[in-house]
């Protein structure tokens, strides 16, 4: 394990900061950074341990831009609770759009792990599906 890549470091502490000027509080969490073994994408979880405090791992992959779209996804499980619930996914949206990430990457990423996933993304773009 080691310490997350200063670029990321930057990425949930703005995000964190954006989401508190939206007028949403931000809970204690702390930042477990493992490397992959040579794989392209990343993976995480995010969970509360026995001790209360949110916990967000991420495994990272080779691909920069699938490192920063993992940790706003599991910042987005951090800042909305657990599951993938409408609610998560329509937050997990805001993020990827506060953060400029590609939406056709995002929704390439996201879309096969949840239908719900490119339904938030059709509500944010005022879009039915």
């Amino acid at each position: 394990m080691t310490t997350p890549p200063k670029a990321i470091q930057a990425l949930v502490l703005n995000a964190c900061l954006w989401w508190e000027g939206q007028g949403k509080p931000v809970p204690l969490f702390t930042i477990t950074w493992r490397r992959s073994k040579g794989y392209r994408q990343s993976s995480g979880r995010a969970f509360t341990p026995a001790n209360g405090r949110y916990h967000l791992v991420v495994t990272a992959g080779t691909h920069r831009l699938d490192q920063k779209l993992v940790v706003l996804h599991e910042l987005g499980h951090i800042l909305t609770g657990p599951g993938h619930t409408p609610t998560f996914w329509d937050n997990a949206w805001a993020l990827y759009r506060w953060a400029k990430l590609p939406m056709t990457y995002c929704k390439e990423r996201e879309g096969p792990y949840k239908v719900e996933a490119l339904r938030a993304y059709a509500r944010s773009r005022g879009k039915r599906i």
